[in-house]
């Protein structure tokens, strides 16, 4: 039986949108039963639930502490060993290379810099490997002086496939990396599907909902916060509710207080019916992105968007006929669209139907179906 294994460098938050996708591909193979499946997440404290079910499906164990070790047996060897010949501490990082003997890795990637270590290991190993790569940050060029920016270079043009959710990061890899990325596949991320679309919200206020990991870096809760300060909104019946969870949450949640923002609510992690029952539309400012998954599930929930102009919101929003698009993740631009979308208020619930109505044309392939039959492929 082939070996598939299944890594993911997503190491700043335990779980996030980018997960969903090769977790819910391992799931498949798993009930499939057709290959050997190790997972090498990072190791925290929580194990996220999906993780937990994978384990417990039969999924081979080589999540990644990050904690250089000494097995317990080398270790009381030790205390027997001259210090010259005494076992040294070594870390579990690629355990699921060294020990499992995959013929299949699969890399997920939050961030397009990351991950040189494992293409290079591959590589040296002989072992094909594909690259989930969930964001390309603009702007972020590594210097092509480095060592760094040679190893990424070789691990991308070296890959089986690339796996992108937007046309836009793969024009960036290209450009950041001045080379032609012929082995690009463009997909998707799962979504989640309601049983019944929560129904418009009627209300005086005007909800708007942010759904987003709490990281202003990357997701620009803060832009929103310095637009949401002047007078003009204060006075109007707004609200912008915020969903989610992250490392930026107290820093954000301090500086509400201190522009005194009387119309901003952290509620934390919340169920998606839930969330759409209160809220009107989308609200996302984003720095970057890959293909926002909240962005995708707003729109099948019929809600239309103000969002930034990055990561192939151009393809669903079609500026002021069915959403808002913020031209740069700027306050003054993010100004101009809030106030645009304010405007045409009455119009939402219609513009959010049209919002389902494109992502429908856009994505008609199940994206989990998708990246199985690659993987599978791949395995022969």
């Amino acid at each position: 039986m082939k070996k598939l294994l299944m890594v993911s460098l997503n190491d700043h938050v335990a779980w996030g949108g980018s997960e969903v996708l090769w977790s819910e591909v391992c799931d498949t193979l798993l009930k499939r039963g057709e290959f050997e499946i190790g997972i090498s997440p990072r190791r925290w404290t929580d194990s996220p639930a999906m993780i937990t079910a994978l384990l417990d499906a039969g999924a081979k164990d080589y999540r990644r502490s990050g904690i250089k070790e000494i097995p317990l047996a080398k270790a009381r060897l030790n205390r027997l060993l001259p210090r010259s010949r005494q076992f040294t501490p070594v870390d579990d990082c690629f355990n699921g290379l060294t020990d499992f003997k995959p013929d299949l890795v699969v890399i997920s990637l939050g961030d397009h810099n990351v991950g040189a270590a494992w293409m290079t290991m591959c590589r040296e190993r002989s072992i094909p490997y594909i690259l989930i790569v969930q964001l390309v940050k603009e702007g972020y060029f590594v210097p092509s002086s480095s060592e760094h920016f040679a190893k990424l270079r070789e691990g991308y043009l070296g890959a089986e496939r690339i796996l992108c959710p937007s046309y836009d990061n793969w024009h960036l890899l290209e450009k950041q990396f001045a080379s032609p990325m012929q082995n690009v596949v463009i997909i998707n991320n799962p979504i989640v599907h309601l049983a019944a679309i929560p129904s418009y919200p009627e209300s005086q206020i005007a909800n708007l909902a942010m759904v987003a990991s709490l990281n202003p870096n990357h997701k620009g809760q803060d832009i929103l916060f310095d637009v949401l300060r002047a007078e003009k909104w204060r006075k109007r019946q707004i609200q912008v509710n915020l969903y989610g969870a992250g490392q930026f949450e107290a820093i954000l949640k301090m500086l509400a207080i201190h522009w005194g923002l009387k119309n901003v609510f952290f509620h934390g992690h919340m169920a998606l019916s839930d969330i759409w029952a209160l809220n009107q539309a989308l609200i996302l400012p984003s720095r970057m992105e890959g293909l926002s998954l909240a962005f995708l599930e707003a729109m099948n929930c019929e809600r239309t968007a103000i969002i930034t102009r990055v990561g192939d919101s151009e393809r669903f929003i079609e500026d002021n006929v069915n959403g808002f698009l913020i031209k740069a993740p700027q306050a003054d631009m993010l100004d101009e669209a809030m106030e645009r979308a304010w405007a045409r208020r009455s119009d939402w619930a219609v513009m959010g139907k049209r919002c389902r109505l494109k992502l429908c044309q856009e994505i008609q392939e199940d994206p989990v179906t998708h990246v199985t039959n690659l993987v599978c492929n791949a395995l022969g």
